[in-house]
């Protein structure tokens, strides 16, 4: 959390915001993707919104958690190892 709080203070930082059911206010929208809810479109959408940032030149990705659910605990594991 602490992470994330100081790139929004940054404004010279590149950051991007993932979300896929809390739409963040006060953004800028060109740095927030909303992505589909489902797991199996959500898991499809993901990895094409990191590729997306990562050639924008992002220094900082926030995603949204994925519900604890059965059908995310895939994606939960993938995003918790990609942020070590």
């Amino acid at each position: 959390m602490t992470r994330r709080s100081t790139a929004k203070t940054d404004q010279s930082s590149t950051g991007f915001i993932i979300a896929h059911t809390r739409i963040p206010s006060g953004e800028n929208p060109a740095r927030v993707s909303v992505i589909p809810h489902d797991a199996e479109a959500f898991a499809r959408a993901i990895y094409a919104e990191l590729h997306r940032c990562d050639a924008a030149g992002a220094e900082w990705i926030v995603v949204e958690a994925p519900p604890d659910l059965p059908a995310w605990a895939g994606i939960a594991d993938r995003l918790r190892r990609a942020a070590a």
